[in-house]
C-alpha cells in the first residue's frame, strides 16, 4: 500500500482561472516530487505558501525535524520545489514577514515555550519514527474526521496563526487573481495539505467550482506489517 495525495483541477463555467489544487508534504519520496514539479510546470503560474522570517523558520522546522532521520529514506520537500525548479511565474501568496512577526507576538508566552520543550521529545520520538506512523500523523481527509472535532483547543492561537491567517490571506489573493484575469489560465496552489480543505470549501462551496479532473499520486511507499 502507499500513502497517497489527490491532485484536483477545479474549473467554473463563467471563470477564466482553472485551479489545480497540489497538496503538500514537507517530506516524501523523490517520485513524489518530481510527479508534482511536472504538473506544476505544466500550468500558468503557481501560488507558492513561504514567510519569509526567522519566527516562521523556527515554527515550520518542528514540521520537518523528522528528516534528520535518514531510516525513513525520505526526501524534504525544499529539495526538489524552489525558484531554480520552478519554470512558471510564481506567486507569493503567504503572509508578509511582519505580518507574520505581529501575529506570532499575540501568541501566549506559555505555548511558545511549550513549543521549545517539545523539541527533545521529538528528536527522540523521530528514532522510533516508521513510515506507516508518519503516514497516519500526517493523513489528511477532505472532511474533518470525529476525531478532529474531539481534539482540545489547547493550540488555538498557533493554529489561527499557522492556518487560519495564512489561509484567509492565500484567499484574498486568489480573489485579486480571478478580478483581474481576462484570459483562461490554468494556476496551481502548491500549499501545505492541511490548507486544501479551506482552499476546496471557498473554490466549490462558496464559488461554485467543479472538479474537472482528479489524479492519485503517491507520497510514499507504506512498510508491510509483518504476518
Amino acid at each position: 500500500m502507499d500513502f497517497r495525495a489527490a491532485l484536483y483541477l477545479l474549473a467554473h463555467r463563467e471563470k477564466p482561472i482553472k485551479w489545480l489544487l497540489l497538496p503538500m508534504i514537507h517530506v516524501g519520496s523523490a517520485t513524489y516530487y518530481e510527479t508534482i514539479l511536472s504538473r506544476l510546470n505544466q500550468c500558468d503560474g503557481v501560488l507558492m505558501e513561504g514567510v519569509r522570517t526567522t519566527k516562521a523558520k523556527v515554527l515550520f522546522h518542528l514540521q520537518s525535524w523528522m528528516l534528520r532521520y535518514s531510516h525513513l529514506d525520505l526526501v524534504p520537500q525544499k529539495a526538489f520545489l524552489h525558484q531554480d525548479s520552478i519554470k512558471i511565474p510564481i506567486v507569493q501568496s503567504d503572509l508578509s514577514h511582519k505580518a507574520f512577526d505581529q501575529d506570532y507576538g499575540q501568541v501566549p508566552l506559555w505555548l511558545k515555550g511549550a513549543l521549545w520543550l517539545f523539541f527533545p521529545f521529538l528528536y527522540l520520538y523521530g528514532h522510533l519514527l516508521t513510515r506507516n506512523m508518519l503516514a497516519r500523523n500526517l493523513a489528511i481527509e477532505d472532511l474533518v474526521s470525529r476525531e478532529e472535532n474531539l481534539e482540545p483547543d489547547t493550540f488555538e492561537p498557533m493554529d489561527q496563526l499557522i492556518l487560519l491567517k495564512r489561509d484567509d490571506h492565500l484567499i484574498e489573493t486568489m480573489h485579486r487573481l480571478q478580478s483581474s484575469a481576462i484570459s483562461d489560465q490554468t494556476l496551481a496552489i502548491c500549499w501545505g495539505a492541511k490548507h486544501m480543505r479551506a482552499i476546496a470549501y471557498e473554490l466549490m462551496h462558496l464559488q461554485g467550482y467543479h472538479v474537472e479532473s482528479a489524479e492519485w499520486v503517491t507520497i510514499f511507499p507504506l512498510e508491510q506489517d509483518p504476518k
